[in-house]
């Protein structure tokens, strides 16, 4: 295993996702050619699985590797482990392992959220193939069936994270992986999708485009301190620029903080979005849906502001001034439907022209918000109502 890996390490050429993906064939290829000297022939109702990180072919330089021996009743599972683990152990990697019957992997996964999330990745690696389909149809469906539950606990666990790991888009030393706008965030996104659709037409393309950026700049990371690090500190932004092509430190982490917001915009929408609907209870037998007139043509609406498609709009950068404003005063965001429909109608404003005066009143009544026109102007910016 040392021998390629040290090739792999060494093979500048190769970055990113694309490095994780060679990464994890070496280790599949060695991890199954364990399994199969520790089994043989006797494959029958045992299977080793590659689980979360592992399971998605995302191997960072000094990532875990995280593996399930599934087995139905098989007398000699501890020592087909400790086959399969020791030599995993001697060379120094970071093995995270377990053995369970499948009802057992489900029983703890229907408690344990980082059990539940680690199935969802469940990949084949050798033996019994119908153990480890089984797994992971039953994963999938108990996490559907679990959604409202899982999705409240998920929603917690990422507000907590960013709280304690800090802004990738704005801080000097960026936590990759478990910043607010960093890679966990991107993971969270795919499990709530896998809950029940929670994502809007076009973020997925988003998510995966910056999830290529920050990935780049983990694994160049690693590669080239050699630890286990996700916090790229200032004295090495010029090496990881300088591996990944980009012109300076500044470049990279232009392009890194450009990432972090596109991902923490569409995290925070998400996530409120969810919390929206995990927090309606039908009433008396009726929706929970409240409705809430503000001005001609915007109704505050569970928690959005929602402009009315049929009223027409003069100036389009204008109305989304306008709209920003109110979101602003009522504390409330913009809904995704309103904030397409505007920026389609804004693409044909010319806004470097002079400003009319009713813009330009618009926009000092939207600044005199003050902090609650913040997230309204990231989300003006994030549609590109204006750069």
């Amino acid at each position: 295993m040392a021998g390629p890996e040290d090739e792999l390490l060494r093979d500048m050429s190769i970055t990113g996702a694309r490095w994780c993906a060679a990464r994890s064939v070496e280790v599949d290829r060695w991890i199954a050619g364990l399994f199969d000297a520790a089994v043989g022939d006797a494959t029958a109702g045992i299977a080793l699985v590659a689980t979360g990180g592992y399971g998605r072919a995302e191997l960072c330089p000094h990532s875990d590797i995280d593996v399930m021996l599934v087995h139905d009743r098989r007398a000699d599972v501890a020592e087909v482990a400790e086959r399969i683990w020791y030599p995993i152990w001697d060379t120094g990697l970071k093995l995270g392992h377990s053995v369970f019957r499948v009802p057992e992997a489900l029983t703890l996964a229907a408690e344990d959220l980082d059990t539940a999330t680690a199935l969802l990745s469940s990949r084949h690696l050798g033996g019994d193939s119908s153990l480890t389909e089984r797994l992971s149809a039953a994963a999938l469906e108990q996490w559907r069936s679990g959604s409202k539950k899982w999705l409240a606990q998920m929603g917690d666990r990422v507000a907590t994270r960013q709280r304690s790991s800090g802004e990738v888009a704005f801080l000097l030393e960026p936590d990759l992986k478990d910043g607010r706008g960093g890679l966990r965030d991107v993971h969270s996104l795919r499990w709530a999708e896998l809950a029940q659709p929670v994502l809007t037409p076009g973020d997925a393309m988003q998510l995966d485009d910056a999830e290529t950026v920050l990935l780049e700049a983990r694994v160049e990371l690693q590669r080239l301190t050699g630890r286990t690090s996700n916090v790229l500190h200032l004295q090495e932004q010029d090496a990881v620029a300088e591996g990944l092509g980009d012109g300076s430190a500044d470049e990279l982490m232009a392009r890194i903080s450009d990432a972090a917001r596109s991902i923490t915009w569409i995290s925070d929408d998400t996530w409120r979005r969810i919390g929206g609907l995990i927090d309606r209870r039908p009433r008396f037998g009726r929706s929970s849906r409240q409705s809430q007139p503000v001005i001609d043509g915007l109704t505050v609406v569970d928690g959005e502001l929602r402009a009315d498609p049929a009223v027409p709009v003069v100036d389009p950068l204008t109305a989304a001034l306008v709209v920003s404003t109110e979101a602003a005063r009522h504390g409330v965001a913009i809904s995704r439907t309103t904030l397409a429909d505007l920026a389609e109608a804004s693409l044909e404003v010319d806004g470097a022209a002079p400003w009319p005066g009713a813009r330009r009143t618009a926009f000092i009544a939207l600044l005199a918000m003050g902090a609650a026109a913040v997230p309204l102007i990231e989300s003006l910016d994030h549609v590109g109502i204006w750069v």
